[in-house]
């Protein structure tokens, strides 16, 4: 019994000086329950209350760091795999002059930054073949695609999405709102002008991969010559 209230005694210094449960219960061998009704009815002075409360904020910061610590840490090791498999995947594919055209239009071209891929074009049999590539080396699904027209404003009503759609066999539910651009000085519309269709794909490691791919091709290239 007298051990408890020694226990409970230094239990509460130890809180009055901002201490955690944890910390706390690493010193004093009770359950976590037990604190709480220690705890419920100590009187805090106006000092140590404030004490207690910026204490927990500080331990609530450090742990957010920590945590965000731990998954960048464990991102990283799932960016490396990504890297080898990718290395692996360009000694098997480097000799396909189809995987060498498509990757050369994509690093001429293509977004190198931000979590996705990303590809732009105003040639719709270009667009197709990108992603005939993006689909038979990177594995990606029909349904896994997205993409938004860019028209200027004057095009606004010609439903180029249509033109897209039938030409590059996308179903319509995939396209985001379009993005029409203003003119800067007064021209005439040309009836061949079909705007340009950006094509998506969501997940970082699709990007790494294929900049992976760009780095082989250059030592591949480099050491050739």
């Amino acid at each position: 019994m007298r051990a408890k209230v020694q226990y409970k005694d230094r239990a509460i210094a130890m809180r009055k000086q901002g201490k955690s449960y944890k910390e706390i219960m690493a010193k004093v061998p009770v359950s976590k329950g037990t604190l709480s009704k220690w705890f419920a009815h100590v009187p805090l002075t106006k000092k140590e209350a404030r004490f207690v409360r910026e204490r927990a904020a500080v331990l609530q910061d450090k742990g957010r760091i920590k945590t965000a610590q731990k998954n960048q840490a464990r991102n990283e090791r799932r960016r490396d795999r990504v890297r080898v498999n990718a290395k692996v995947d360009f000694k098997r594919y480097k000799d396909d002059p189809f995987f060498i055209l498509g990757l050369s239009l994509y690093w001429a071209k293509g977004a190198q930054t931000g979590n996705y891929l990303s590809f732009s074009s105003a040639d719709s049999a270009m667009l197709i073949l990108v992603m005939h590539w993006v689909s038979q080396y990177l594995k990606v699904e029909p349904a896994d695609y997205s993409f938004r027209l860019y028209a200027h404003n004057a095009y606004t009503h010609d439903n180029l999405e249509r033109y897209w759609s039938r030409t590059c066999a996308i179903p319509r539910s995939q396209f985001q709102d379009a993005v029409y651009t203003k003119n800067t000085k007064m021209m005439s519309k040309d009836k061949a002008y079909t705007g340009s269709l950006r094509m998506v794909v969501s997940g970082i490691d699709n990007l790494i991969t294929l900049k992976t791919w760009q780095n082989e091709l250059s030592e591949y290239y480099v050491e050739a010559i």
